[in-house]
């Protein structure tokens, strides 16, 4: 039963065409985009989704480099959330037991939101940067990946799939877009 839930997790967010990705968990390893679904595309669509966004400032890289070194100081003991939750310093309870207060990432990015936090992992995880890991049955954990490490050595410019709001932040090193 789990493993129908995060396949359908999977499915959820995938950027692939919604229509080959069914037609794939069904054996049809030939499918190609439909050009009408959400991912695809549809003219007209209502559907809000986010898009590549290129992060080419040094104060882009940098926040890229925090989030990834917030999961590299967790060594592989926690999951995504409570990775953003040290990110942003929380206080709570779960940060607390889990030791992730005396990181010398905790807090890094104070300036952002948990959930953009959770946002940002969750596109280091799409480029492959980070993957999760499961240590126990539906309990998985954040590890870096070769290609983020080789990233934290050498950081460049990145494209993301960010929403345009959260890559402008992240671009701006986490200050909002002001008002004009």
């Amino acid at each position: 039963e789990y493993g129908k839930l995060d396949r359908m997790i999977k499915y959820a967010q995938t950027r692939e065409c919604r229509r080959a990705y069914i037609l794939g968990y069904f054996g049809d390893q030939a499918a190609r985009r439909c050009g009408q679904c959400d991912n695809c595309g549809i003219e007209g669509s209502v559907f809000v989704k986010n898009q590549m966004r290129f992060i080419d400032t040094e104060q882009g890289q940098q926040i890229i480099l925090k989030a990834l070194s917030g999961v590299a100081r967790a060594k592989g003991r926690v999951g995504k959330n409570l990775i953003a939750q040290m990110l942003v310093g929380s206080n709570s309870e779960k940060v607390q037991r889990a030791g992730l207060r005396q990181l010398s990432t905790f807090g890094l990015l104070g300036t952002f939101r948990q959930v953009d936090v959770v946002a940002l992992l969750d596109a280091l995880g799409r480029a492959r940067l980070i993957a999760p890991r499961e240590i126990e049955q539906n309990r998985p954990v954040l590890d870096l990946t070769d290609e983020g490490r080789a990233y934290m050595k050498m950081p460049s410019p990145l494209s993301l799939d960010l929403s345009e709001e959260l890559s402008e932040r992240v671009r701006l090193h986490g200050q909002a877009l002001s008002a004009t």
